[in-house]
C-alpha cells in the first residue's frame, strides 16, 4: 500500500492537465468580437459584432452594413500605418481585438458592381 501513495504522488494532477487540450485555447477561438466600423465621410462609427473570425464573417458584416448584396464584397484590404495597402485573409481576421475600430472605403470594380 505504501509503495501505490508514493506512485499516485508521482502522477499527480498537473501530469494530466498537460495531457489535455486547454479549454482557454477553445474558448478564445471562437469569441465573438465587436469591431467599430464608419467611411470616411461619416462621423459616427458604427458597431459590427463579428461571430465569425473569418474572412467571409466579416464580408457578410459589411455587406449587411452598408446594404450590399453578400457576394458583392470580393476583396477586403487593410491599409498599415505605413500606408501599405494589404489584402486581407482569414488569419487577419482572426487576429481582431474587441473595438478596434476601422475607416471603410467601398469601391466598385467594374459595371457589374464588384467591390
Amino acid at each position: 500500500p505504501q509503495d501505490n501513495a508514493q506512485h499516485m504522488n508521482n502522477a499527480g494532477p498537473s501530469d494530466e492537465l498537460h495531457d489535455r487540450p486547454s479549454k482557454l485555447a477553445r474558448i478564445q477561438s471562437s469569441r465573438p468580437v465587436t469591431i467599430y466600423v464608419k467611411k470616411s465621410e461619416e462621423r459616427v462609427y458604427s458597431a459590427l459584432c463579428l461571430t465569425k473570425l473569418t474572412l467571409d464573417g466579416l464580408k457578410e458584416e459589411v455587406a449587411a452594413k452598408y446594404s450590399i448584396p453578400k457576394n458583392m464584397p470580393v476583396k477586403l484590404y487593410k491599409r498599415t500605418r505605413k500606408g501599405l495597402l494589404i489584402h486581407m485573409d482569414t488569419r487577419m481576421v482572426d487576429q481582431f481585438q474587441d473595438e478596434d475600430d476601422f475607416l471603410v472605403e467601398v469601391n466598385f470594380q467594374n459595371k457589374e458592381g464588384i467591390f
